[in-house]
């Protein structure tokens, strides 16, 4: 399988976990405990003209498999978006292979790249054509 040069990188989606009340649980240090969440990625045909393109059963469906680790690449370095007449303000925008995986607004990414590996909140996710947008913001501690 080649790998679609967008996306260089790696990342793996992180949940906080939460207790019998549905309250954030902590570990032993008194931090939010997270588990990695395991998400539904679509699996793509190769082709060498375009990266490939989404695969479907026969119903029309998407085919996809589960995966902790998915493949990302840099889109903006700065910028927000318009949501229901709300504006939030994003550090960066980055692409990834495409999921359909739901993430909600306390989901963190564990992002890799070439020098660092770090941590950024998500801020809001759209999946289109060929891949996934997620916009994202620095994890202040």
């Amino acid at each position: 399988m080649s790998l679609n040069p967008r996306f260089p990188f790696t990342l793996r989606v992180i949940r906080p976990e939460l207790d019998p009340n549905g309250d954030p649980a902590f570990d032993e240090n008194g931090d939010v405990a997270y588990s990695p969440l395991t998400v539904q990625k679509v699996v793509m045909t190769e082709n060498e003209e375009d990266c490939g393109e989404p695969m479907r059963d026969s119903a029309g469906s998407f085919i996809t498999e589960p995966a902790i680790e998915i493949r990302w690449g840099y889109r903006t370095s700065t910028g927000g978006f318009k949501d229901s007449g709300e504006v939030a303000e994003a550090d960066f925008k980055i692409g990834t292979e495409m999921f359909i995986t739901p993430l909600d607004t306390g989901d963190v990414v564990e992002m890799t790249d070439y020098d660092r590996t770090w941590r950024m909140q998500v801020l809001k996710k759209t999946t289109y054509n060929w891949g996934t947008n997620i916009w994202v913001k620095d994890v202040k501690n």
